[in-house]
């Protein structure tokens, strides 16, 4: 009952913030965009599909660094984090609550961004060859290999400030892009900001090419185990971290 009243304050924050129109606004806004040039463009379906999911899962990271950063900062300056500290019986539920609104707002967010872009890439454009499946596979990836980052840049939020988070995601934009690139290929695995963007492409590979995709499945299901238990780990550290932290001190 904590954690519910936790994340239904949560919620109640949001309503008349630019956070939640964000989530809104920049999925409908990029999928327009990029439906508008490919209706023009020559590319080849595939590559269309592809290079779209790609810019989604690139932009993730900094999108991740600026929304924690506005939540955090949003906490700071209603009581210098008194609220989140003392807001519930348990410390814990405070933090968890915050990951489970940075997750709906990554679900929702995904939703937009592949829901209206499939739509009218099919019926528009006329131009889809990819399945259901695979958009849900894209969306699942997205979803589930940002997970680390909402952790990762809440502790950057909440331990340096704002400036830390936003600056570590456009790092992390900058890495996720190299990642899908050859320098990736050996090394994507262990990169927490090559995991969303990498499982877009296995998505893709097994609607274009469904024998290559069979010969890396040993390897895709190695970066899941990985991610799992590194997500895992983080969140565990960072409750840990967390349970003893009593607000950020001015010279943080």
């Amino acid at each position: 009952m904590d954690l519910f009243r936790s994340v239904k304050s949560d919620l109640y924050k949001l309503r008349h913030t630019s956070i939640l129109w964000m989530h809104i606004l920049i999925p409908l806004l990029c999928s327009v965009i990029f439906l508008a040039y490919y209706s023009i463009s020559s590319w080849k379906a595939k590559d269309k599909v592809s290079a779209y999911f790609e810019f989604v899962a690139v932009t993730f990271p900094l999108l991740i660094g600026l929304i924690c950063s506005m939540v955090v900062s949003q906490e700071e300056q209603a009581g210098n984090f008194q609220e989140l500290l003392t807001g519930s019986k348990w410390r814990w539920a405070a933090l968890i609550s915050k990951l489970i609104l940075f997750i709906l707002g990554s679900f929702f967010f995904i939703f937009i961004a592949l829901s209206i872009f499939g739509i009218g890439f099919q019926y528009v454009l006329n131009e889809n060859n990819f399945t259901l499946s695979c958009y849900v596979q894209v969306g699942i990836g997205l979803l589930l290999g940002n997970i680390i980052l909402y952790i990762l840049h809440t502790f950057l939020s909440l331990r340096y400030g704002k400036g830390a988070s936003i600056g570590g995601g456009i790092v992390g934009s900058l890495i996720c892009a190299i990642m899908i690139t050859g320098l990736g290929d050996r090394i994507w695995k262990v990169i927490p900001w090559a995991w969303a963007v990498r499982f877009c492409d296995y998505s893709v590979l097994s609607e274009i090419n469904s024998s290559l995709y069979n010969m890396v499945q040993s390897e895709l299901k190695e970066g899941v185990i990985i991610m799992a238990i590194d997500t895992l780990v983080a969140l565990v550290m960072i409750l840990i971290w967390f349970s003893s932290w009593e607000g950020r001190k001015s010279l943080e």
